[in-house]
């Protein structure tokens, strides 16, 4: 099951989504996200964490692990979750890797954007029950 997962990655979209990750334009611009990244990410320090994920970005953007073919080869039952307000992760790519998966289930959580401290708690909760039977 995932949530607002970003399945497309190339160079400029990692590049775009770099951008946001500078620790000092955080601080200068937003001091209160930025604390909170701080104790959100205690006792690593959050700036190796921006860092170490805007590696990551560019890697994925240089060489996308997951693709097509690869999707197409798990067959584990899969629950994609995407916000109808997402700016980050699109429809059209949700949908893309959802009829990839053969044994794929997708669902638009209502009024949710990417960040996963705005989903509604009892909605992720109904999708997580419903999905892993419990």
């Amino acid at each position: 099951m995932t949530l607002a997962t970003k399945f497309q990655w190339t160079e400029e979209i990692a590049a775009r989504e770099v951008k946001m990750l500078v620790p000092e334009k955080i601080e200068e611009k937003l001091p209160a996200f930025a604390a909170t990244l701080s104790q959100r990410h205690a006792p690593f320090n959050w700036k190796d964490v921006l860092h170490a994920t805007a590696a990551m970005m560019r890697d994925l953007g240089e060489m996308p692990v997951l693709t097509e073919e690869v999707y197409a080869r798990i067959t584990a039952p899969c629950m994609l979750l995407l916000g109808d307000r997402d700016k980050m992760v699109s429809l059209e790519e949700t949908v893309a890797v959802y009829k990839s998966l053969p044994n794929a289930q997708m669902s638009v959580l209502p009024g949710t954007a990417h960040p996963i401290k705005q989903v509604d708690i009892a909605l992720l909760d109904f999708f997580a029950r419903r999905f892993f039977g419990a």
